[in-house]
């Protein structure tokens, strides 16, 4: 797009700003069709390494918390929690959980 050879020279500054806004108007839509393609390959090559995870009720499991603990060095921390036990599933991605006798918590399968 930039390599263009330039058209008629412009005679006036409204001329120029119309044919200025028609060049951006042109590298937005080259733009937005690149980005589009880039991150449907970006999403097909992170898919195919992925594998649906599905758990059952009453299955124990652990849960990702990486909640910084006041007093404690980050690298030496625990981030995993549990086990917590899977009291019902919502949908392909999200559970509920519950750790004993607290309260529920929803959590992406992500994190489990």
């Amino acid at each position: 797009m930039v390599s263009l050879p330039a058209s008629d020279p412009v005679s006036n500054a409204d001329e120029y700003a119309l044919q200025a806004f028609e060049h951006l108007q042109e590298a937005t839509t080259f733009v937005r069709e690149h980005t589009g393609k880039s991150m449907q390959r970006t999403n097909r090559y992170h898919d195919c390494s992925l594998r649906p995870q599905s758990y059952s009720e009453g299955e124990k499991v652990l849960v990702y918390d990486p909640r910084k603990q006041r007093g404690r060095i980050a690298k030496w921390q625990v981030c995993w929690q549990g086990p917590v036990m899977v009291e019902r599933k919502l949908n392909d991605i999200n559970y509920v959980l519950r750790k004993g006798k607290g309260k529920a918590v929803v959590v992406h399968v992500d994190r489990m």
